[in-house]
């Protein structure tokens, strides 16, 4: 699990005045949850697992203030996650009770960059950018053979929520 929160402020009060703030945050992860090439396995129940979760929070604030300056802030998160289950082939796997396989993926980037220049002549920039990319599978190999007593469950899940937020005065 990733929990990211990064806080930028920057400002600055002058004659000609210029206040920048930026925020990056790179987050490139791969989780693996798998049983390797020949293998026997009984029990009562058996779960594969594969879980990944990342919460990336970044705010931005600049400020300028006087007779000419401007300001700007810049928020940028690039999330790009690989989440597999796996089982590989020439694998048994004999449960009396139930067998389930998952790999789920759940990513949450909020962002918000803003910046305020209170000045005479004032330029100002601000920039908020979410890129958020992931796979997330299950493989079942050559030759593997389940046998259960109770339920087999084979399931993906993925929930990625972007919120990305920039104003400028």
């Amino acid at each position: 699990k990733n929990d990211v929160k990064l806080e930028s402020a920057g400002g600055t009060i002058g004659l000609a005045a210029i206040g920048v703030s930026v925020a990056i945050a790179e987050d490139f992860t791969t989780t693996n949850a798998f049983i390797s090439n020949d293998v026997e396995i009984t029990a009562n129940n058996a779960e594969i697992t594969a879980n990944s979760e990342d919460k990336h929070d970044l705010q931005v604030w600049a400020a300028a203030g006087g007779i000419s300056g401007g300001g700007g802030s810049q928020a940028n998160v690039n999330s790009q996650k690989t989440t597999n289950a796996y089982v590989l082939k020439d694998t048994d796997i004999t449960t009396t009770g139930n067998l389930k396989i998952n790999a789920t993926s759940l990513s949450d980037l909020d962002l918000f960059a803003g910046s305020a220049s209170l000045v005479g002549v004032s330029v100002g920039e601000t920039l908020s950018d979410a890129t958020n990319i992931g796979s997330t599978k299950i493989n079942i190999g050559e030759n593997v053979v389940f046998k259960t007593g109770g339920n087999a469950t084979i399931s993906t899940n993925t929930d990625e929520k972007t919120e990305s937020e920039a104003w400028a005065a």
